[in-house]
């Protein structure tokens, strides 16, 4: 677990038609997606393959170069605050997932501001959930672990912010956001909105209550957006759903 927010310092993508691209290091850690060509690139203590699908994540501060008979295409990302303390290089195989969430990062990157707003964190988000997958990097550290509990027991309160969870477990917005990013591959308020919506099925299931009660129950002021909300996430209505639940 990282103390720093993460956040895209640079991304990019090129051809290298050069048979060696000399040593260099980045100021972030930096995750290299091969897309074309082949080729190695070279440590002070190894050689690592890259083909079409590799990729290979660098610690900030780490000397490389790379070398190929006949170049190769790359998408690289400089993401600061990413714990990365060895170089770490695994092949994707058949994951559309990673490909998607790589290219939003960049295209976002190319046209957002650096205060990195919510559609750029979205994409990040997806970026950080294919690599904690590929990495199995541990998950639920300290801080997202009483994040958690705190939001399920005030995930009925529709007051509920970001801002008054972060102040209340002594951090800021960002470092939860952050966090959340690392350990689950969502950003915190898309985990209250699952968190409600699953809770939101498991009444509708009971068939006690109206639509409108469940949304209530769960943190939703509003009937109409608490619908929009969960047909957005489940597929069909709320009433829908109870009707098919309690048959």
């Amino acid at each position: 677990m990282t103390n720093r927010p993460i956040r895209v310092a640079f991304a990019g993508q090129g051809t290298d038609p050069r048979r060696v691209v000399p040593r260099h290091a980045h100021a972030h850690p930096i995750i290299i997606w091969y897309t074309k060509g082949s080729g190695e690139l070279v440590l002070d203590d190894r050689t690592i393959s890259f083909a079409p699908r590799t990729v290979i994540c660098v610690p900030a501060g780490q000397l490389y170069s790379e070398r190929s008979r006949h170049g190769f295409i790359s998408l690289f990302i400089a993401i600061a605050g990413l714990p990365l303390p060895t170089v770490e290089s695994f092949q994707l195989g058949e994951d559309p997932r990673f490909a998607l969430a790589a290219r939003l990062v960049l295209e976002e990157s190319r046209r957002l501001d650096p205060a990195w707003p919510d559609a750029g964190m979205d994409a990040l988000a997806a970026l950080m959930s294919c690599l904690r997958r590929h990495r199995q990097a541990p998950v639920n550290g300290p801080l997202v672990a009483s994040a958690v509990e705190w939001v399920r027991l005030h995930a009925g309160d529709a007051h509920l912010t970001m801002t008054s969870a972060a102040t209340r477990l002594g951090t800021t917005v960002r470092r939860l956001r952050s966090a959340f990013l690392l350990e689950l591959g969502m950003t915190p308020l898309r985990y209250l909105t699952a968190y409600r919506v699953a809770q939101a099925k498991r009444l509708l299931a009971g068939g006690g209550f109206t639509v409108g009660d469940v949304a209530r129950l769960v943190g939703f002021q509003d009937a109409y957006y608490f619908s929009r909300v969960f047909r957005r996430e489940v597929g069909t209505s709320p009433h829908a759903y109870r009707q098919r639940a309690v048959r």
